[in-house]
């Protein structure tokens, strides 16, 4: 589904224009983008809450040459799904 399809669907359902529907989905991402770079975690009830986690350095392996190679230590994105959601899509 595609961010313009996600607004028309919000906004029949919803009783909006589409404009609104999708000026405040692009709203919420931002927001979402922003809490969770401040190090915070957003939660969207019923969905699930996006966190941020360090991922650590390590030793990897280039699958081409088998050469070892240093990864360095990163900021990650972490989604868990809300108990509600798993139980629906299950």
């Amino acid at each position: 589904m595609t961010k313009n399809e996600l607004a028309s669907a919000v906004a029949k359902q919803a009783g909006v224009k589409a404009a609104v529907a999708l000026s405040v989905i692009t709203a919420l991402g931002d927001h979402i983008n922003i809490t969770v770079r401040n190090g915070e975690e957003a939660l969207l009830p019923g969905v699930g809450k996006f966190t941020r986690k360090q991922r650590e350095a390590r030793v990897g392996r280039n699958p081409r040459t088998g050469e070892t190679v240093q990864i360095a230590s990163k900021r990650v994105v972490a989604f868990k799904a809300a108990k509600e959601f798993r139980d629906a899509v299950a």
